[in-house]
């Protein structure tokens, strides 16, 4: 009987060397593939609540009247719990013009801006508001400008009255990037 020098079941370690390498490529490009969507799912959402805080914040100032109603004459400020909500509007898409005054007070200081974009609904988002004529004259302008490292995720506009006329309100709202 004539035996036979044969390599039958055993490995030889160039095949394991590729088995694993090949291994590890897929699970690197699973681990990628992830991690995008993970990411495109975290910018999806962002933009989400980007949209809601500009309907909120549009709505504070055309719409709504604040939680008290008479916030402005009363004196209230932002930092007060008493506040529990800012409006500039006094009913039927026309804004009162003590309360939107009183608001772009408190927006433009910076004792008040956080809680200012707080109680108006923007929650987190950094935001500026222009209110002008159907003309383009400016009639009151909130907050500073976005800077240059800042991503401005959304913006919207709404037509009220102001003073018997109509008027134009636009916010964006963006965060800053760093």
């Amino acid at each position: 009987m004539d035996k036979k020098n044969t390599v039958r079941g055993q490995i030889l370690i160039s095949d394991l060397i590729i088995s694993l390498s090949i291994f590890l490529l897929l699970i690197a490009i699973a681990y990628e593939a992830y991690n995008r969507q993970t990411d495109r799912l975290a910018e999806w959402h962002t933009q989400i609540l980007a949209d809601e805080a500009v309907q909120r914040g549009l709505a504070s100032i055309v719409d709504a009247q604040g939680n008290p109603t008479n916030w402005a004459v009363s004196g209230l400020n932002p930092g007060q719990s008493q506040l529990m909500a800012m409006g500039a509007g006094d009913g039927a898409g026309s804004i009162d013009q003590i309360k939107l005054t009183q608001m772009a007070v408190f927006f433009n200081s910076s004792t008040y801006d956080d809680g200012t974009l707080e109680k108006m609904g923007l929650g987190y988002f950094q935001g500026d508001v222009n209110v002008s004529e159907l003309s383009g004259a400016d009639i009151i302008s909130m907050g500073l400008p976005p800077i240059s490292s800042s991503i401005v995720l959304s913006s919207g506009t709404r037509v009220a009255s102001y003073n018997g006329r109509a008027v134009l309100v636009r916010l964006r709202v963006w965060r800053n990037e760093s």
